[in-house]
C-alpha cells in the first residue's frame, strides 16, 4: 500500500487526533489529552511539529510529533522523535521509516545532523541499531547518525522497500 508523507495540515487535525487517541489507549490504556485543537495550536511547529502518513484515499494512517533538539556532547543540531503511532492495519508496510525519513528531511533542511527516539526492543533490533534502556518501560533511546541519518533524509519520498533497502546499505558501511 502506497502512503504520502507530510507535515500536517489544519484539516487532518480531527483524524490526527483520533489516531493519537487510539494510540494512547494502546500504549498507556488512557485517552490522553491531545485535541484537534491542540494539534492545529502546537502541532503546526509552535510546540512542536507533526509528520503524517496519508493512504491512497488520503486518509491519515500513521502520525509522528517531533521537534529540533541539541546535543550537547557534539555540538550538533538535530530533531527528537518522542512518539509515532501507525493504524494497526498499515503496520509492518513501512510506514514507519517513511514517517522516519520525512522527518530526517525536514531536521537536515533545518540544520540538523541526527535523529533520535525511542523503539521497543524489538523494533530496534530489527532495524539493527544501538541504544540503552530508558524510561519506565522497557525501549531503546534509537540515535541516527551520520551515514543513516543521511541515507534517511535522502531518501524521504522513497517506497518503504527502497528505504529499507538504503538504510540497511547506510547501517553495513557505517559499521563495517
Amino acid at each position: 500500500m502506497p502512503f504520502t508523507v507530510a507535515p500536517m495540515e489544519r484539516c487532518d487535525a480531527q483524524a490526527v487526533a483520533d489516531l493519537w487517541r487510539r494510540y494512547m489507549l494502546e500504549t498507556y490504556g488512557e485517552v490522553g489529552h491531545m485535541t484537534p485543537e491542540s494539534f492545529v495550536r502546537d502541532g503546526l511547529g509552535d510546540g512542536f511539529h507533526t509528520m503524517v502518513a496519508k493512504d491512497v484515499d488520503g486518509s491519515p494512517v500513521a502520525v509522528a510529533v517531533w521537534w529540533m533538539t541539541y546535543d550537547a556532547h557534539h555540538g550538533a543540531r538535530g530533531g527528537e522523535i518522542p512518539d509515532m503511532f501507525a493504524a494497526p492495519a498499515c503496520r509492518k508496510l513501512g510506514v514507519a521509516v517513511q514517517l522516519v525519513a520525512a522527518i530526517a528531511r525536514a531536521v537536515r533542511d533545518r540544520g540538523g545532523v541526527f535523529l533520535r527516539g525511542p523503539a521497543t526492543p524489538g523494533n530496534a533490533n530489527r532495524l539493527a541499531v544501538r541504544g540503552h534502556l530508558s524510561g519506565a518501560f522497557p525501549v531503546i533511546n534509537v540515535y541516527w547518525a551520520h551515514g543513516l541519518f543521511d541515507a534517511l533524509a535522502d531518501n524521504a519520498g522513497a517506497t518503504a522497500r527502497t528505504l529499507t533497502r538504503r538504510v540497511a546499505a547506510a547501517g553495513r558501511a557505517d559499521h563495517g
